[in-house]
């Protein structure tokens, strides 16, 4: 049988007020943490670090849980660009049809190269098509806009 190991905290509430109290119990709790290992101490002071609240633990008998809480909602959009987009920008020459661009970039699979390489180039404003209003037209073709070249450029620095 595992030997398992049992933390009791005996404090008082007559002698401390809540706010003591769970003070207290944390600071055992720590300290009983960092004995067990540095897990938990990490977890917390990469929080400090980044400015966000200390977790929710719940320990169950099937394990931990830790909630992690948001200090803020953001809506700024990361404006890093992955390879496959990057190598996208690069083999577009003028306007291009989704069939050219995908054989200059050697690529077979058709739902690979929208999903990886298409739609994120759209979504980014990178690219655009010549007849927006006909997504699916045999005549669609793809070009860069200014975005898309000044990301050229700026890859190029």
């Amino acid at each position: 049988m595992a030997d398992n190991k049992k933390l009791t905290v005996l404090v008082s509430s007559s002698v401390y007020g809540i706010e003591e109290l769970l003070d207290r119990i944390y600071t055992l709790l720590i300290a009983f943490g960092e004995k067990l290992g540095r897990g938990s101490v990490l977890i917390l002071q990469d929080c400090k670090e980044h400015g966000l609240p200390e977790p929710k633990w719940d320990s169950r008998p099937t394990g931990v849980t830790l909630t992690f809480f948001a200090t803020e909602v953001t809506t700024e959009v990361t404006t890093e660009v992955t390879t496959e987009v990057v190598n996208l920008l690069a083999a577009l020459k003028g306007e291009m049809s989704r069939l050219d661009l995908q054989k200059a970039l050697a690529l077979k699979n058709a739902e690979h190269f929208r999903i990886a390489y298409l739609k994120p180039a759209l979504d980014r404003n990178l690219i655009e098509m010549t007849l927006p209003d006909k997504p699916k037209s045999s005549k669609q073709r793809y070009r860069l806009t200014a975005a898309g070249r000044a990301q050229i450029q700026g890859a190029r620095r």
